[in-house]
Formats: C-alpha cells, sequence, structure tokens
C-alpha cells in the first residue's frame, strides 16, 4: 500500500508540531511575550532581523470576509511566541493569515493553501511560517515542496517534533530507507509520546514499503497492547498494526484489532469498518448507552 493512500484514507496522521497540532496545545508553550523595547515611533516599513517583509496591501482573496473577521486565538501558544517580537503592521496580517489557514485546512485545503502561501510570501525566514505552508503543502498532497518547507521550519526553529512530518514526507516520495534514517536521529529519542506515536506509525509504514511487514508488527504490537482509547493517537495505531498483521495473512487476528480501532475511532480517521469487510469479518458498532 501507497503512503498516499495511507496518509488520504487509512489512518491519516494527525498534524503535529508548533502551528499544525490538532487539539489544544501542550502547556509546556509559555505565554507569548511582546517586545517591551520596541521603538514604536514612525518609520518606513523595512526588513527586520527576523527576516519578515512588509505586508502586501492584498489579501489572500479580494474582500475575504472569512479572513478578515477570523479568530487568531486559535492559534497555539507557540505560534503566538514567534509573532510576538515583531512589529505590528507584520505580526496582525501575519496572525490573520495563519489563523485562516490552521481553520480551513481540512476541510478547504487549496484555501488553507493560499493563506500560508501569502504568509510565507510576507515573512519566509519565520519556522512557523514555513512549517505553516510545509503543513498545508503536505495536505494537498505535495510532499516534495512540503519536504522542502518543513525542513526549513526544522532548520530555523531546530526542533524536531517536524521529523513525522518529514519521515511520512520521505515515504510518501518512494523513499522509505530515508524516512528510516530520520527516525534513527538523535532527535527522535526525545520527542514527547504523541509525536513519537506518529513517527513509529511512520517507520512501521516504511517497513511494510520495503517488505518488511513482520518488522512492522513487531514494532507497532507492544504499543497497540498498551494503547488507551483515550489516547487521541489509539485507533490509528491499533489500525496500522491490523494491517500489518493482514499482510502476514493473520486476518483473524487483524480483525480483531480493526474492531477495536473501529470502536475507538469517534473522529472518523480509519475506514476500520471497511477493512474489516474486506477481510471478511462482520464489524459491530458500540452504542452509546448515554451513561
Amino acid at each position: 500500500m501507497s503512503l498516499n493512500n495511507a496518509t488520504a484514507n487509512r489512518g491519516a496522521r494527525k498534524f503535529t508540531g508548533a502551528y499544525a497540532h490538532n487539539g489544544p496545545m501542550p502547556d509546556s508553550h509559555r505565554d507569548p511575550r511582546r517586545s517591551a523595547s520596541r521603538d514604536e515611533r514612525p518609520r518606513k516599513p523595512r526588513s527586520t532581523e527576523r527576516g519578515e517583509r512588509p505586508p502586501r496591501p492584498r489579501t489572500a482573496e479580494p474582500e475575504d470576509e472569512f479572513l478578515e473577521s477570523v479568530d487568531v486565538k486559535v492559534l497555539p501558544r507557540a505560534v503566538w511566541r514567534d509573532l510576538g517580537t515583531l512589529s505590528d503592521h507584520v505580526r496582525e496580517p501575519l496572525e490573520k493569515l495563519l489563523a485562516a489557514s490552521r481553520l480551513t485546512i481540512e476541510d478547504e485545503p487549496e484555501r488553507s493553501l493560499a493563506y500560508a502561501k501569502q504568509a510565507r510570501e510576507m515573512a519566509p525566514r519565520l519556522a512557523v511560517v514555513r512549517e505553516a505552508y510545509g503543513v498545508a503543502l503536505y495536505r494537498m498532497g505535495d510532499f516534495k515542496a512540503a519536504r522542502t518547507e518543513l525542513q526549513a521550519a526544522r532548520r530555523m526553529a531546530g526542533r524536531d517534533d517536524l521529523l513525522p512530518l518529514l519521515a511520512d514526507c520521505e515515504r510518501a516520495l518512494g523513499k522509505p530507507e530515508n524516512a528510516l534514517k530520520l527516525a534513527a536521529e538523535p532527535g527522535a529519542k526525545n520527542l514527547e509520546s504523541a509525536d513519537a506515536i506518529e513517527l513509529l506509525l511512520v517507520v512501521s509504514g516504511a517497513r511494510r514499503d520495503m517488505g518488511q511487514p513482520d518488522i512492522a508488527s513487531v514494532l507497532l504490537e507492544r504499543p497497540a497492547q498498551l494503547a488507551k482509547k483515550s489516547q487521541p493517537w489509539a485507533a490509528r495505531l491499533c489500525y496500522a498494526y491490523a494491517d500489518s498483521l493482514a499482510e502476514l495473512g493473520r486476518n483473524d487476528e487483524a480483525i480483531g484489532w480493526l474492531q477495536k480501532a473501529a470502536d475507538w475511532d469517534e473522529d472518523g480517521t480509519t475506514d476500520a469498518a471497511q477493512r474489516i469487510d474486506e477481510l471478511g469479518g462482520v464489524a459491530f458498532v458500540e452504542e452509546d448507552d448515554g451513561s
């Protein structure tokens, strides 16, 4: 199975990182702080050491009411931190563009990409902007360009939480060996739980791409056994483990894990029920009794 199918259909991964994290950001991110020493005297906009450019007079779309009214409070704390040192005339339009891109990335990826692209044109030397553009490109399936942007973001910020996305790009480009090399970098050992699981899912997929489903199943077995329904990655982890078992011909076991994935998949991120049917099983849906 190619990564393109895995990403777009079965067990699509959640975006991680400062910009693209689905759901609440970790409390460890510091609150944003505005620079107290900024010179507020009127002056001609110019590039600064952070590399921002004066905003273009147009928005991503002419008279874009959504962009003008977007709630910038949806931005994670890490983004506020990175934008907090910019001058107002640069920071404010960037906030809107990044917030708009974040809010449209799932349902309107092309629109999200347009917002992120304009943000990149304004501030190409900001890591969070490059990350936003990279994530939008990834969502659109332009994995080569996404890799370039995410590599730049990682280089600028020195962050390893982009490793799962970068490894996923390598796998999508038909280079599973490169995905394994990224996963073996020292920084991968310091990933938080969510990012570590995402990287594990990419590594297991890379092993399957290389014709090694036995290794993939070994990698996933223990984490799947320890998974809990409350963990946001649990359903996709069970699904990936089931896929590796199915490739080994262990269909009965695979169906059991797919059933667990279906039961835990409250957001509909997998097609576990369909896969059960493909393998000749019967999917049972847990009903909420309201208790």
